[in-house]
């Protein structure tokens, strides 16, 4: 018998951005299995680009595809199993992933939708996609007669006659069994296709939160790799990267866990002998905050590869209860980050995400969360996410819903969309995702006044970037929410050029909100609405593409209107005197000139004369007082970058944006892919190792 053509297609958007630009670990971890399981009998082709599936469709006919399905590639997959079933109805198509209800009703509405999916993978699935192609090599690729199988394998879903089967739940418990897609060969491809390794040493987490496809008890119980397994598959990675690509994580609580510090030593002696990966992604644990302290600092040696991260999501007890999540007490996190602001050396970035408008809360209590945040544990990297329902979380359940009185829209995710080429037809398809942009505790209007301050959080607080004004009001004992709370209310107005980012921002956040999900998908399917989401006239991260707009157009008004705001906050607060007041002023300056600036950094050098001792303040991280910095006279001070820095910076630029010579005419695509691509250089990079070094002239 010839041996059988296996297909696996973790797909990705590619229409305006690679949405998913990462490596198809799961589908990957499946060939490898699958081939040491069943041997010469299979043969696996993986697929992650739309156009090289259709391609491989065309020349080949496989006996079974199997897909991932995704929040971000559910519909451009569907359209591919559509296909395949049209032109061929006795391909068997498979599919897994997380992208489905929980609840068994609803599963099964979910297959009689989408009667060209054969069989569904619930969790995980290596064993249950070997088992059922064992059974389909014994049936010689009868669907039907698999389908009459007694016992059902476990984790398959299916529809027998109409009704619906679902085998046992099965959780894997020792990923021992399991081998490297990397080290076998089974990834090699992706790695020439300018993608993010993505790697993984424990499955499953422990805590419940309800927005999370992770929370099922199903997946509470955490298994790990041994770390023989993860050195030898962080040396094959990283001897056979070919571009500029950070390194994900995908363990669900990373750095928590004893062994953690294995993993952590396994990826300091590659960055020692490779200088690879110069940034590392992945949700950090939610107890044990000394450890994932110290797993960073093992990593991060002198560098900053690895954010010390400790997510909150909110930090309101009520909103904790309602979403079934314990936080990492702040107590103990405070004397932790006290050591940032004495510790001038260390580039480590210190990161938490918060979730806006979850059940039970309130403006006041987001802008408690930020405050809990920003000031009291002096975070510089606060991701605000927008609560969306996804399939397979208690949250998108009906009840949950009635509950909390959510508001929900629904908009084209983020890159999602795109017109493609499936067999003859050019195909337009778009991702759509729920959006709570309103509860029973708050508006619409209080959702995009939140959404506001968030920005501005990005701007002014992310990397530090303004840490020359900040750092001063920590010293003081001032609050840096307020502040932005000033120039938000009171300075911006004063800016019309600043006036209109702001509202510009509000209008595209607005802008995509559908209350109708059909008619939203209708739209997407005219060719000509793809083009103006690729052109950035529709959709697009504004969160992203906002703060690089602000950097790269408003430099100069940003550190203008900060100015304005600390200054009638120092006033306000009687901290204002002649000599702060002249400190301001020298502090703004040497924050514009010190900033990374894709627009200026091949310049040689930039000069000013200063009266207060910024240097030395520098390596204080700015927390100090005037008087402590005051120098007699003025000095003159050069700001340049440093050859390691250069090199970072065009690490950086390979990986994330073009240079500003590359853009095209306004309101081009190519103009809508430079934004976003700068608004990823300034969200993913240690911005603290970008910065112009500083030293007096003699």
């Amino acid at each position: 018998m010839a041996r059988a053509l296996i297909y696996l297609a973790d797909l990705t958007h590619t229409g305006t951005i690679t949405s998913a630009d990462t490596f198809p670990l799961g589908i990957g971890c499946i060939a490898a299995h699958a081939k040491v399981a069943l041997g010469d009998c299979v043969e696996f082709e993986l697929f992650k680009c739309p156009d090289e599936l259709n391609s491989a469709l065309k020349s080949r006919r496989p006996d079974v595809i199997g897909f991932s399905n995704y929040v971000w590639n559910h519909e451009l997959t569907m359209a591919f199993v559509d296909h395949v079933k049209r032109t061929w109805p006795h391909v068997v198509t498979v599919m897994g992933g997380p992208n489905i209800s929980i609840d068994p009703v609803q599963r099964q509405e979910f297959l009689v939708r989408r009667p060209s999916i054969d069989f569904y993978i619930k969790w995980e699935g290596e064993f249950a996609f070997v088992a059922l192609l064992c059974e389909l090599l014994k049936a010689e690729f009868d669907i039907e007669q698999v389908k009459r199988c007694d016992p059902v394998i476990e984790n398959l879903l299916f529809l027998r006659e109409g009704d619906y089967v679902e085998g046992d739940d099965y959780r894997l418990r020792d990923l021992s069994q399991l081998i490297s897609p990397y080290t076998t060969g089974t990834l090699d491809k992706f790695f020439l296709q300018g993608l993010r390794p993505l790697i993984e040493t424990t499955r499953g987490c422990p805590y419940a939160c309800t927005f999370c496809t992770d929370s099922h008890p199903h997946r509470s119980k955490v298994v790990r790799r041994s770390s023989s397994f993860f050195r030898e598959e962080l040396e094959y990675i990283a001897s056979h990267m070919t571009s500029a690509a950070d390194l994900m994580i995908a363990d669900l609580n990373f750095g928590m866990f004893a062994h953690d510090l294995e993993t952590a030593r396994a990826l300091r002696e590659v960055i020692d002998r490779y200088g690879w990966p110069k940034t590392i992604t992945g949700a950090p644990g939610k107890s044990h905050p000394e450890r994932v302290l110290e797993t960073v600092r093992i990593i991060n040696g002198d560098g900053g590869a690895l954010k010390f991260a400790a997510s909150m999501q909110s930090t309101d007890p009520q909103v904790l209860q309602a979403i079934s999540r314990k936080n990492l007490p702040l107590e103990s996190l405070e004397p932790m980050m006290a050591e940032r602001t004495a510790d001038p050396n260390d580039k480590t970035e210190y990161f938490t995400e918060l979730i806006l408008a979850l059940p039970g809360e309130t403006r006041e209590s987001h802008f408690r969360s930020l405050r809990d945040c920003v000031d009291r544990l002096n975070m510089n990297i606060i991701n605000v996410h927008q609560l969306t329902l996804l399939e397979g979380t208690p949250m998108t359940l009906a009840e949950h819903r009635k509950r909390y009185e959510l508001d929900v829209r629904h908009r084209v995710m983020v890159g999602c969309i795109g017109t493609y080429r499936i067999g003859d037809e050019e195909v337009s398809v778009a991702e759509i995702e729920e959006v709570v942009v309103g509860t029973r505790d708050m508006t619409l209007e209080e959702w995009l006044d939140c959404r506001v301050i968030n920005l501005l959080i990005k701007i002014y607080i992310d990397r530090d970037f303004f840490i020359e004004i900040f750092g001063l009001m920590r010293r003081l004992g001032l609050s840096k929410l307020d502040l932005l709370n000033i120039l938000k209310e009171e300075v911006i107005d004063r800016y019309p050029r600043l006036r209109r980012l702001i509202d510009r921002f509000i209008n595209k956040s607005i802008e995509p909100l559908h209350l109708d999900r059909q008619d939203l998908i209708n739209f997407t399917h005219h060719h000509k609405t793809v083009e103006k989401y690729a052109a950035g006239e529709l959709g697009g991260n504004e969160l992203l593409v906002h703060r690089a707009k602000a950097y790269l157009e408003h430099s100069e008004d940003l550190h203008l209107a900060l100015r304005d705001a600390a200054k009638t906050y120092l006033a306000r607060n009687g901290k204002l005197n002649d000599e702060v007041e002249a400190y301001v002023e020298d502090a703004i300056r040497f924050s514009r000139l010190r900033k990374f600036n894709p627009q200026n950094y091949q310049e040689p050098e930039l000069r000013d004369r200063f009266s207060f001792d910024l240097v030395r303040a520098a390596r204080k991280n700015f927390y100090v007082a005037p008087a402590e910095v005051r120098r007699d006279g003025s000095a003159e001070v050069r700001f340049f970058f440093t050859d390691q820095v250069k090199d970072e910076i065009n690490y950086a630029l390979a990986q994330w944006a073009t240079t500003p010579e590359d853009e095209e005419a306004p309101g081009s695509p190519q103009e809508a892919q430079a934004q976003y691509n700068f608004g990823k250089l300034f969200h993913m990079s240690n911005l603290k190792v970008l910065s112009r070094a500083a030293e007096y002239l003699p």
